[in-house]
Formats: structure tokens, sequence, C-alpha cells
């Protein structure tokens, strides 16, 4: 957007066919994640992100109970040097 603010998408898919990463066989995921950014200052940087995770099997645990996707909301402060 500018030197200051940015804004970013990212998605990934994983074939979990073998069950490896999940323990369970022929599951698929998604991601979607969106950042904003804000630099204020050069060596700092404010970033806010949004992600939605889904899977063709209830992975997730939602209020105590399994669930196929989930939604996570980060707020993050780094400081490079």
């Amino acid at each position: 957007m500018n030197t200051q603010w940015g804004l970013s998408a990212r998605g990934e898919y994983v074939d979990d066919n073998d069950g490896l990463i999940t323990g369970l066989t022929g599951n698929q995921l998604k991601e979607l994640t969106l950042t904003a950014s804000y630099k204020p200052d050069a060596p700092m940087t404010l970033m806010a992100e949004v992600r939605q995770d889904k899977s063709d099997q209830p992975i997730f645990n939602k209020n105590g109970s399994p669930a196929s996707n989930q939604t996570s909301l980060e707020l993050q402060a780094v400081y490079s040097f």
C-alpha cells in the first residue's frame, strides 16, 4: 500500500493422504490468512492476522467439541535488528 502500511494474503493446502501430519488418513487441510501491517518506525512492525483453517475431518477443538474448522486472530509486534 505504501512504506508504512501493508496488506497480504496467503493460502496453504496439505493433502495428508497417509495421515502422517494429522493421524487421520485421507484428510485435506486448507488455510487462508489475511495480514495487515504497520511500520511506525524503521525497526518496528505491528501486524494483525486473521486465519481460517478448514479440514475434511474434525481435528480442531471448538468449545470442547471436535470441529472441522477454526478461526484465529493474532496480534504481533516485530522488532528487527
